[in-house]
């Protein structure tokens, strides 16, 4: 398994380590993403910036090659979320991520935090309200998904609800 070795040979030399990651076989990405004191011990070689990264590659591999949306989430997690989100590729390839999660994900939480990501909006319950289930999460995202882009993101369809609340007498 050359993922594993690289770290214990070159160090905390973060090239080589992201070039063993990148030719890595899917199947050894897979085994140390699930191996969580191997891959903190990998991240404690490097400084969090460059962890990050390595978070990121290893997000993109899990997903687009692997097929494994929730366990590249999960590389995903921590406060750096965004950091390692760029460590997938351009925003397009992250929304197919995110998309996969979305849609393919069975972690509730996971699931939330995609879709709280994928449409730049946040995804939080008030005390005593019921949540969404995943199958209402779903939906909502591919309706939202035939809306122009535009309407979206850029909060055009929130402002127009408030402007419609704001006529109702």
């Amino acid at each position: 398994m050359r993922l594993r070795k690289a770290t214990g040979f070159w160090g905390a030399d973060e090239e080589a380590i992201y070039r063993a990651t990148e030719e890595a076989a899917i199947a050894d990405v897979i085994a140390v993403a699930k191996d969580f004191m191997f891959a903190t011990k990998i991240e404690k070689k490097l400084d969090p910036k460059e962890a990050n990264r390595w978070r990121g590659i290893l997000a993109r591999r899990l997903h687009f090659e692997g097929n494994e949306p929730t366990t590249a989430f999960m590389m995903c997690n921590g406060a750096n979320r965004r950091e390692r989100l760029a460590a997938i590729g351009d925003v397009d390839q992250q929304r197919k991520f995110l998309d996969a999660v979305i849609v393919q994900g069975t972690l509730q939480s996971f699931v939330e935090e995609a879709f709280a990501l994928y449409w730049e909006v946040e995804v939080t319950k008030v005390e005593g309200a019921k949540g969404w289930s995943l199958e209402i999460l779903r939906r909502i995202h591919e309706h939202m998904k035939l809306l122009p882009d535009q309407h979206t993101r850029a909060g055009v369809w929130v402002v127009r609800r408030r402007r419609r609340q704001a006529r109702c007498p």
